[in-house]
């Protein structure tokens, strides 16, 4: 059973899981040590942020090596993932990472079919797994612990400059493949965001670019993957 957190009292259910269902599914995956043929099973996740509407603040994971990335996107105002680590962060954030390994599939760059009723036949958990700072690593961690989650994946290290400098990188990708999505929707040609790294928060708009902010409740939940 996974003891009460201050703060963030209301029960939520992820998909069809409860959190307790969740955290023992994403216990009986296998964590291998290499995946995608031989490739170490180890990853890295960061905390990043749309610069357009609708300002979806993403939990992504990724894979350094293989440059596959796991994009889940969120709503900052409904799960607590700000830009800082509020009192509720650390508890979505080890949700949206178990949840999201649960839904993916490794083998799916092999083009595969998988069969009904084993959606998570060839779904795995890390091997390891890093944090793109200190802070964002020790609290994940103790997060992590107060769940249950085994005890090999509470170890959550720090991703090296390297390993960062994929990530922005694969990040890059994602803000441009989804800017072309919605431009029609939402954007126009005069405040299309110029990005250089969210990380740092490098954003350069045009005279009448946009607004930093949350618009609204934006439910929106999807794990999806492509190449950097």
């Amino acid at each position: 059973m996974i003891p009460p957190l201050q703060q963030h009292t209301q029960r939520r259910h992820y998909g069809r899981r409860s959190p307790e269902e969740l955290v023992q599914e994403f216990n009986n995956l296998p964590s291998p040590r290499a995946i995608f043929t031989f490739m170490p099973n180890d990853w890295i996740f960061s905390i990043r942020h749309m610069p357009f509407e609708p300002y979806l603040t993403m939990l992504v994971a990724a894979h350094p090596v293989s440059g596959d990335v796991a994009q889940l996107a969120t709503s900052s105002a409904s799960d607590g993932i700000m830009r800082g680590l509020t009192a509720g962060a650390p508890y979505s954030i080890v949700n949206l990472l178990l949840s999201g390994f649960l839904q993916y599939d490794q083998a799916d760059a092999l083009d595969t079919p998988m069969p009904a009723g084993h959606e998570n036949a060839r779904a795995k958990a890390p091997y390891k797994w890093a944090a793109e700072s200190e802070a964002l690593a020790a609290a994940t961690a103790a997060e992590l612990r107060r769940q249950g989650v085994r005890e090999s994946l509470c170890r959550v290290g720090v991703a090296t400059s390297k390993q960062l400098k994929i990530l922005d990188e694969v990040w890059l990708g994602l803000v441009n493949d989804t800017k072309e999505q919605l431009q029609s929707q939402y954007l126009s040609p005069s405040n299309v965001a110029l990005i250089k790294s969210d990380r740092e928060a490098c954003v350069e708009l045009s005279e009448d670019g946009l607004e930093e902010g949350s618009q609204g409740d934006v439910q929106i939940s999807r794990f999806a993957f492509g190449g950097c």
